[in-house]
């Protein structure tokens, strides 16, 4: 297996091994100038209860916390700020100490996608396995559809100084997004993990132990066949993208989980500032919240020159079947958290003679909003479900921002979340996600066919730069 053009690093769906192939790559540009030079897209793992969050709705079955009056083209929910004490604003190791703009003041600078639906006036099962396929894939129901980020990674990493990846556990929205399979799986994006970093190196010298490493390993796959030979290529795959990629992501300013590391930096920005930036607790001796470290790990990344980093929290938490009274003020305040430390650390990171968010297009992604109608009779029990196809479940709200894009609400909804107009296709988003970073038309139009019921419009979403 010929392991000498650009490798990277993707992952099981049991999330038990890596496994990194090597690729051949073709043009990494679109037909026209792309609109953005990066991609950060932040996912709520579990399915986002949007009518309470940011599209917030002030009937209280859809939004018991109410809503907070007046922060631009976003609706937030009170929920959103529900409890303080679990983030930090504070940033004392940035430069004059600010205090990082919370989700009301940030989203001031933020436009949404009111009412995004995966199948516009089409069936939906309206299950993780279903509705994630639909939220991060290519043409839904065709065998091997790419995700998302995957499609990404193909297109992208040719040139690009570090890889296309992935940042935390992928879930019901994760997974799909980073899907590849068949002709696909040489294109799966690294996968990172934040409490796991910095990855090992490896490989022998260059002059002595990688010519027998490489002539060993070439027997061993010589000899095998189906899945035992797909698992050395695995290996191989693994060896080869440390061989390229081991400086890069050994390096200790990408270990935010070891407080030894909070003075590395890059550019002049240290693991504890971003660490600060995004909200959490920071202490001599403990870095703070999981989801944190992936949000700060997502935005070095970004600045050690990825071209696209999607980064998942919550774990599955947001699906809130039951006790979402206790778990929802926590949850949803660490998500509008890191959003608004999102704007803020790209806000202080210089891209040339801007910063990052004039040429980085960060979004935010969920698999299906959820309702308190529905089979499960949830309006009597603490808790939302994500069936019965109630305008709550099916009309998601998505948060985007830069990239020369000016606030604005699109797609807009009622106060019942009905959509008020026409309705915005979820394969549309994805479509233009990889028109605005310059993935050839023709490319995509195969990937999101025009015509296809899943994607009525048939065209990029140019609006969301109107």
């Amino acid at each position: 297996m010929a392991l000498t053009r650009r490798r990277f690093l993707g992952v099981s769906a049991a999330g038990a091994a890596f496994a990194l192939v090597g690729l051949r790559r073709r043009s990494a540009r679109g037909d026209g100038p792309a609109r953005a030079k990066r991609l950060l897209v932040l996912v709520a793992e579990g399915g986002m209860r949007t009518t309470m969050a940011f599209n917030a709705s002030s009937r209280v079955e859809l939004n018991p916390w109410g809503v907070i009056a007046g922060p631009g083209a976003l609706r937030l929910g009170r929920v959103l700020m529900e409890a303080p004490t679990s983030v930090a604003y504070a940033a004392p190791s940035w430069s004059g100490a600010p205090t990082v703009p919370d989700i009301t003041q940030a989203a001031r600078q933020m436009s949404v996608l009111q009412g995004l639906d995966h199948a516009p006036g089409q069936f939906r099962a309206g299950d993780h396995s279903d509705d994630g396929s639909r939220m991060g894939t290519g043409w839904f129901g065709k065998d091997g559809a790419p995700g998302l980020i995957t499609v990404l990674s193909k297109f992208l990493s040719d040139h690009a100084p570090a890889p296309v990846v992935t940042v935390g556990s992928l879930g019901s929205t994760g997974l799909p997004m980073a899907a590849a399979a068949g002709e696909w799986l040489p294109f799966a994006p690294v996968q990172l993990q934040a409490a796991n970093m910095p990855l090992p190196q490896m490989g022998g010298a260059g002059t002595i132990g990688r010519p027998i490493e490489d002539a060993l390993d070439a027997r061993a796959r010589a000899r095998r066949r189906g899945l035992p030979r797909a698992l050395v290529e695995a290996y191989l795959g693994v060896k080869g993208a440390m061989r390229q990629y081991g400086p890069l992501l050994s390096q200790p300013a990408l270990n935010f989980a070891d407080p030894t590391n909070y003075g590395a930096a890059v550019g002049g920005i240290s693991n504890r500032m971003l660490l600060e930036a995004v909200g959490n607790l920071v202490t001599p001796t403990d870095p703070g919240f999981n989801d944190g470290l992936s949000v700060a790990l997502g935005l070095r990344m970004l600045q050690v020159g990825s071209p696209a980093v999607m980064v998942c929290v919550g774990d599955g938490n947001f699906d809130t079947h039951s006790s979402e009274r206790e778990i929802a003020p926590d949850l949803y305040t660490r998500f509008g958290r890191y959003l608004a430390g999102i704007h803020f650390a790209l806000g202080h990171m210089p891209d040339g003679g801007a910063t990052m968010p004039s040429s980085t297009l960060a979004v935010t992604a969920s698999e299906f909003g959820r309702t308190t109608r529905g089979s499960g009779g949830y309006p009597d029990r603490d808790g939302t479900d994500h069936d019965g196809h109630d305008p709550a479940w099916r009309s998601q709200a998505h948060v985007f921002f830069g990239a020369g894009t000016s606030p604005k609400a699109l797609a807009p909804t009622d106060d019942s979340n009905l959509p008020q107009g026409p309705v915005h296709s979820s394969q549309a988003l994805l479509a233009t996600l990889c028109s605005a970073l310059g993935v050839p038309q023709p490319e995509i139009d195969a990937l999101w066919p025009p015509g296809n019921p899943s994607y009525p419009e048939g065209s990029p979403m140019l609006e969301m730069w109107a």
